[in-house]
């Protein structure tokens, strides 16, 4: 305030009025004014100056864009102006996100990269219209579901390059509007089964990761570029494809009524159903003719060229491979025969979804 400088944030509607360059002695006498005036009390035998309209030239704009790549520029005792658009905070050995991060409710930019990050807190959910989020050179090991619902509608680039993921959450599937997927040098085991719902998806890297296969569902992406270079994909049950039993069970009543309920794309919600039916209509899987099953299902591993679903392919291998073990599902022994009898053992050609 010596300096003729001050911040007062109005809660509703949530804006920062910030004041600087001012006289020292009259920004003491509006604040004192402000103060009693939030207090209902007498403002009238208070002295205030004539206020003069400040020129153009004297306004500030609002801050859109603000960069930190040093524990030294972090603000720790002022806030972050509410009307950021892009925030990067790089380089700072952050071991946990900022909680004044998801009061910022016009971020769409959100750059924590190169930092000691773990966790990320299910606040960030607030930030309802991130487009961008940057999370590469962190130790992030899950990302949560809270996250993929809040962002389903808005997130279009997802950078979690050098993290130590091991999975992804059935919900990351709800994120249908991601178009660039960076997941390089992680630990996952495995893709979301449903990860075909990630229909706008164009650029997808998950190289150095510990895939063995990926999910029928890709094929029902369209990529420009895929990168799964590096990952220890099990060849050896591509091969055994043909020489394995199988065990096909009836499905129950209760199974056939779950897979009418997801053809049909009947709308459920725990309010309408009990939570416990919810979370079993999401665990439904695809099968290769494009019905839905459930535990009553036939697995086996088939073989897919990589160049059917992308324009731009990475080679799999330090020998140039291009076909990867794919998990695929059947829903019944029929539509396992139907496909498999048309094909090369452990060749999969064509999805029909």
């Amino acid at each position: 305030m010596d300096q003729g400088k001050a911040t007062v944030r109005v809660k509703e509607p949530a804006h920062d009025l910030i004041v600087s360059q001012a006289d020292v002695i009259q920004l003491k006498s509006f604040l004192h004014a402000l103060k009693l005036g939030l207090q209902n009390k007498d403002i009238g035998q208070v002295k205030l100056s004539t206020l003069r309209p400040a020129s153009s030239a004297q306004v500030e704009k609002q801050k859109t864009r603000l960069v930190v790549t040093s524990r030294r520029d972090y603000p720790l005792t002022t806030s972050f102006p509410y009307s950021l658009e892009s925030l990067k905070i790089s380089t700072c050995t952050l071991r946990k996100v900022d909680g004044r991060i998801s009061s910022l409710k016009h971020l769409t930019v959100l750059d924590l990269s190169e930092n000691q990050l773990r966790d990320l807190p299910d606040d960030l959910a607030k930030l309802q219209h991130l487009a961008e989020l940057h999370l590469q050179n962190n130790v992030v090991e899950k990302f949560p579901a809270s996250l993929c619902i809040a962002y389903s509608r808005s997130l279009r680039l997802l950078d979690m390059n050098n993290n130590m993921l091991s999975c992804l959450p059935p919900q990351f599937c709800e994120l249908t509007e991601l178009v660039n997927l960076k997941l390089d040098n992680n630990q996952l085991a495995s893709l979301p089964k449903n990860f075909g719902n990630l229909i706008n998806l164009r650029f997808f890297a998950a190289s150095s990761n510990q895939l063995k296969s990926i999910p029928c569902t890709f094929l029902q992406l369209t990529l420009e570029s895929v990168d799964l270079y590096g990952n220890p994909f099990d060849y050896e049950s591509v091969a055994n494809v043909r020489s394995e039993m199988m065990l096909v069970t009836i499905p129950s009543l209760f199974e056939c009524a779950a897979r009418v309920a997801r053809k049909l794309r009947i709308p459920y919600t725990s309010e309408d159903i009990p939570l416990q039916l919810c979370h079993y209509l999401d665990s439904s899987q695809r099968c290769v003719c494009g019905n839905h099953c459930f535990e009553t299902n036939i697995r086996k591993t088939l073989s897919l060229d990589i160049r059917r679903v992308a324009q731009t392919v990475a080679t799999l291998n330090n020998h140039g491979g291009i076909r990867v073990p794919i998990a695929a599902v059947f829903c019944s022994l029929t539509c396992y025969k139907t496909f498999t009898n048309v094909l090369r053992p452990g060749e999969l050609r064509y999805f029909k979804w």
